[in-house]
Order: C-alpha cells, then sequence, then structure tokens
C-alpha cells in the first residue's frame, strides 16, 4: 500500500474558504475604545466544534485552513473585525474512520502486518508532521485537535503537551479511572496500558493535531503495530476499565453494559466531548463557544 501525504504538508489547501464563521458571531462585554486597543473581560477565547465521524485527511485540511484564518486575523487591527475576542482559534473534536498515522520519527518499521492485509480491512496509512511515531485512529476513539495560537497565549510546547495530557487524566477521573503519565512515553496510561496518545506539531507559533483517548475501538488494530514505537506494550479503553472496575461510574456502566446498542455508545462518547470541553477551558484558561458540525 503506497504511503499518502496528509493534505497540506507539501502545499497550502488552494480552495477558498468560506466566509468565516466567526465574522458572522455576535458577542458581548466589549469596549472598544476609539483611542486605544479592544479590550474585553476574558483573556483567551476559542471555537469548539464537533466534526462528528471525518477522514483524517478532511479533518487535517480544516486544520490548515484554520491556522490561516488565525495568521489573516493576527494582521487586522483588533477594533477592524465585528468580534474582536476571537483571533480565529478553533478546538476541533472528531472520530476518525480507521487511519495509521506516521510521525516525524516515522512508524512503518513498527507495522506488523502487511500492506495486503491492510488493504484487506480498508485501512490507510498517511504521513504526517505532528510529534511520535505511528499510531491508530479509528471509531470508538475521540480525538481532539486544538489549533490555538501558542505564541499569543504564552503557553509554551511543554506546557501545552502536559495539559493535553491532563485533559485525559481528568477525563478518566470522571469515570472514576485512576490514569497518569509515563516517563517512557508521552500520553496517559492506566497501570501499564496506554489509554491516550499525545502527538502535535507547531507552525509559526500555532498548534495543530492533539490527543486521541480510546473510549470504546476495536483495540485489535493496535496488535497490527508497535504503538508509538514501543514494544511489548498493551492498550486499553474507557470501555475496558469500566467493565473490570467495580467502583466504576454506575451510569456509565450501564451505558457499556449496552454497548452493543450504537445510542449507548453515542450517548457515552457525549459525555467525553462534554468533558473535553470543561477540561481544556479550565487547563488552559480559554472560555469555548460551542459549535455543532461544520
Amino acid at each position: 500500500m503506497p504511503v499518502r501525504l496528509a493534505a497540506g504538508m507539501l502545499e497550502s489547501v488552494r480552495s477558498e474558504p468560506e466566509k468565516s464563521e466567526y465574522d458572522r458571531l455576535e458577542y458581548e462585554n466589549m469596549d472598544c475604545q476609539k483611542s486605544g486597543p479592544c479590550r474585553d473581560k476574558k483573556k483567551r477565547f476559542a471555537l469548539f466544534k464537533d466534526l462528528g465521524v471525518l477522514e483524517y485527511n478532511k479533518a487535517l485540511a480544516l486544520q490548515i485552513k484554520t491556522i490561516e484564518v488565525i495568521q489573516d486575523r493576527a494582521k487586522l487591527s483588533p477594533c477592524s473585525l465585528p468580534d474582536q475576542k476571537y483571533s480565529g482559534e478553533t478546538v476541533f473534536f472528531v472520530e476518525h474512520p480507521p487511519v495509521f498515522t506516521l510521525g516525524k520519527r516515522g512508524g512503518l518499521e513498527n507495522l506488523t502486518v502487511s500492506n495486503e492485509f491492510l488493504n484487506s480491512k480498508n485501512v490507510d496509512i498517511v504521513k504526517t508532521d505532528r510529534g511520535g511515531n505511528i499510531t491508530w485512529h479509528g471509531p470508538g476513539q475521540a480525538v481532539l485537535y486544538p489549533v490555538i495560537d501558542l505564541e499569543k497565549n504564552r503557553i509554551s510546547v511543554k506546557d501545552f503537551v502536559h495539559g493535553l495530557e491532563e485533559i485525559m487524566k481528568l477525563t478518566a477521573s470522571d469515570f472514576n479511572i485512576k490514569a497518569d503519565r509515563d516517563r517512557k512515553n508521552h500520553g496517559i496510561w492506566v497501570g501499564n496500558a496506554k489509554i491516550g496518545s499525545v502527538g502535535i506539531s507547531v507552525k509559526r507559533g500555532i498548534s495543530m493535531h492533539g490527543l486521541a483517548l480510546n473510549i470504546n475501538p476495536d483495540l485489535e488494530a493496535f496488535s497490527w503495530i508497535n504503538p508509538c514505537g514501543l514494544n511489548d506494550i498493551s492498550m486499553t479503553s474507557l470501555k475496558k476499565e469500566l467493565l473490570k472496575n467495580k467502583s466504576c461510574d454506575e451510569s456509565a456502566f450501564i451505558q457499556l453494559k449496552a454497548m452493543q446498542d450504537d445510542c449507548s455508545s453515542i450517548q457515552l462518547m457525549e459525555r467525553v466531548k462534554k468533558s473535553f470541553q470543561k477540561y481544556f477551558s479550565l487547563v488552559f484558561d480559554f472560555e469555548l463557544v460551542v459549535r455543532s458540525q461544520v
């Protein structure tokens, strides 16, 4: 199977973007002074968009377009914009169809099955510019892509990665699952099993890519690789941990017992999405304006 370069790695998205959604929003509590910069009562603002289930390359193209919006708006005088609170920064929530992605450190050497096998499973391999090695995305995995101006918001890359890990850790705690960091690899672990991953890239101070937390995916696909380039590690999920944890959240446990019901899976993912929103705001001091699918 040929490895495809992710959309936008060799060139920017050329299609003319539609009128920015930011330009259609109205905000309160603004005090734009004629003789000075616009002032607002909150420090940081961003949109939060649920993309539903979307192909990896399409989600990546949206991130690239968002970076372009942020860069374009940064060139304008703040008081010339109708929505001075927003610089174009957006946090995307998404699930992907099955796909393996390669990071800056490669990862094909950590693929343990043949291309013919992946073809039979309709699983693509996409090369990206994020940090890390090979990983899997697919249904039942909650992915968060914050396209945030780290430089403007004075967030270091180290603190940003630590914060993304903290979001997953706090989300797991909402289900009474104790997850934590591990020195061997960025991400979040439950004991010796990895439950969440982090991989980002930064373009002129603006972040893209992000985190992935296993909610109720088919974990078999992780057995086809050495996840994140690590040998002899196991992967886990909220579903797996909840079903073996007698002290878990009762309502989540009931949902998981009925996991063959698609509605139960959707309800669980919705709870995780709300936790992501809450903890992103808490960890990074952002006010998020929620928007539904693009």
